[in-house]
């Protein structure tokens, strides 16, 4: 059985999105534009928190300075374009080879490194944000019974199975690398056709063509759908949400645009000169960028054997001396090739540069939080894992990792020590705090228990399975001998 935490499995169209809410304090009134700024403040502050969640879970999101300010510059005339009033949002890169483009219910809009290096022009990435904006735009979340919690959901199932694989820190750069999406939110089939039709409304209205903006976007999804149904049918059952019947299919998505393109009586616009989106992407500073992020995420695989250790070495020092040599994707895989070659000093130096970034991820904090709990130096692991859980705002999807923490300190401190206290008091809190978060709560459960009570669970598990197989043989031979009486 394949580990589904690193299949590379195609992610068509995600989305979650919701309306801002509204700010009512009993007994108090405000002026419109009070209102207006104490919402704004709001959502500022989840579209915070949600970039918080993103840094902690899988490998986070790449920073590509030049593609930001692009994509972003798009967003805006998108909003200013599209049904008004405008919803707040800002376009993030996610570190991920796979095709992943969702919004967040707090309007953030995360594009994949892998969807972004296909596109084939601007007036298909115009199609692409102004389709996921118009998810956001158009407040399906708030009708949608999938929503953010089973999102994070999963990304909390992801970072409680990548914190009990037990050859850390190795594995946790290795699952972060090759990360590939296992969800697509179940958007009912008018909605996937509402934020379709916003994306040939703006981007028509925009100058953009339509063969090659909003059709050639449709066309990429057939084409992909078909992809991700054929190349490994045995791993449909580790996605979370598949890409379900809810949605449309892409051929009838197609038919609906071209109908409803020819009902607006609008002509395609003639093609432009130089292409703005491949003129950028062929920039010799943003392509160093993207190999970067691909060559770094290539290293883990290459540490299976002596020979690979050396050439991961090799990639290592390169990419230390490229343009991207602080970002914290870098800094972590380079600190696994020097875990590997047993260069303790060069991997902490490593693992605490990424934690100082201002982008920074969660997963240095936690493999320099394993690698002190391994030297038996329970406080200094437990300083570095309280940071990062303080850093990216105490997030739901890091109690398991969390919970197995301060389980382990809990189980290797001295019977009845200070230390031993307090870990089990930190804990309790945890899991009190975990049981009102239901996503997470079967993570919790399985980050409070040893090894050896997870080896018990699952024999006990796979002997209830055999006697339920075993009473439903029985059953079947006894309606077939019924049947010959």
């Amino acid at each position: 059985m394949r580990n589904p935490l690193i299949m590379a499995l195609v992610v068509l169209t995600l989305g979650a999105c919701a309306t801002p809410a509204t700010l009512m304090t009993a007994g108090t009134t405000s002026t419109p534009a009070e209102a207006s700024a104490a919402t704004e403040a709001e959502l500022a502050k989840e579209r915070a928190e949600d970039v918080n969640r993103q840094q902690v879970t899988g490998a986070g999101l790449a920073r590509i300075e030049p593609v930001s300010a692009h994509l972003n510059a798009l967003l805006d005339r998108i909003r200013s374009a599209g049904p008004q009033p405008a919803h707040p949002a800002q376009v993030f890169i996610r570190n991920d080879p796979g095709y992943i483009a969702f919004t967040s219910p707090s309007g953030n809009i995360y594009v994949s490194l892998g969807w972004l290096a296909s596109v084939g022009s601007e007036d298909e990435l115009v199609a692409l944000l102004a389709h996921e904006y118009g998810h956001a735009a158009s407040s399906h979340l708030s009708r949608n019974w999938i929503g953010a919690s089973g999102y994070f959901g999963l990304l909390g199932t992801a970072v409680g199975a990548i914190s009990r694989n037990k050859q850390m820190p190795l594995s946790v750069p290795l699952a972060v690398s090759v990360w590939g999406a296992v969800v697509s939110p179940s958007w009912s089939r008018s909605q996937e056709l509402e934020a379709d039709a916003i994306a040939l409304d703006v981007s028509t209205s925009l100058g953009y063509s339509y063969t090659q903006g909003p059709k050639a976007f449709l066309e990429r999804i057939a084409r992909l759908s078909i992809s991700l149904a054929q190349s490994d049918k045995a791993t449909a059952g580790n996605n979370l949400f598949a890409f379900s019947e809810s949605h449309p299919d892409p051929a009838d998505r197609l038919s609906a645009l071209d109908t409803r393109y020819r009902e607006k009586a609008q002509r395609n616009r003639s093609q432009r000169g130089d292409d703005p989106w491949l003129a950028l992407m062929g920039r010799a500073d943003v392509k160093a960028l993207f190999q970067a992020y691909q060559q770094a995420a290539d290293i883990p695989k290459m540490l299976v054997d002596k020979q690979g250790q050396t050439k991961a070495m090799q990639r290592v020092t390169a990419l230390r001396q490229g343009p991207a040599r602080d970002h914290p994707f870098i800094l972590t895989n380079a600190a696994t090739v020097y875990w590997a070659a047993n260069r303790t000093p060069e991997m902490l130096a490593a693992l605490n540069q990424a934690t100082t970034a201002t982008d920074s991820q969660w997963t240095p904090y936690f493999m320099l939080g394993r690698h002190w709990l391994g030297q038996r130096r329970f406080d200094d692991a437990t300083t570095v894992m309280e940071a990062g859980y303080q850093r990216f705002g105490k997030p739901a999807a890091l109690y398991p990792a969390m919970i197995e923490h301060y389980r382990i300190v809990r189980d290797a401190s001295a019977k009845n020590s200070s230390q031993q206290l307090n870990a089990n008091l930190q804990l309790l809190a945890l899991q009190s705090q975990c049981i009102l978060q239901p996503d997470f709560s079967e993570e919790c459960t399985q980050a409070s228990m040893t090894d050896a009570q997870r080896a018990q669970a699952k024999r006990q598990e796979e002997a209830l399975k055999r006697q339920n197989d075993q009473k439903l043989q029985a059953q079947i031979e006894k309606l077939i001998k019924d049947g010959f009486k």
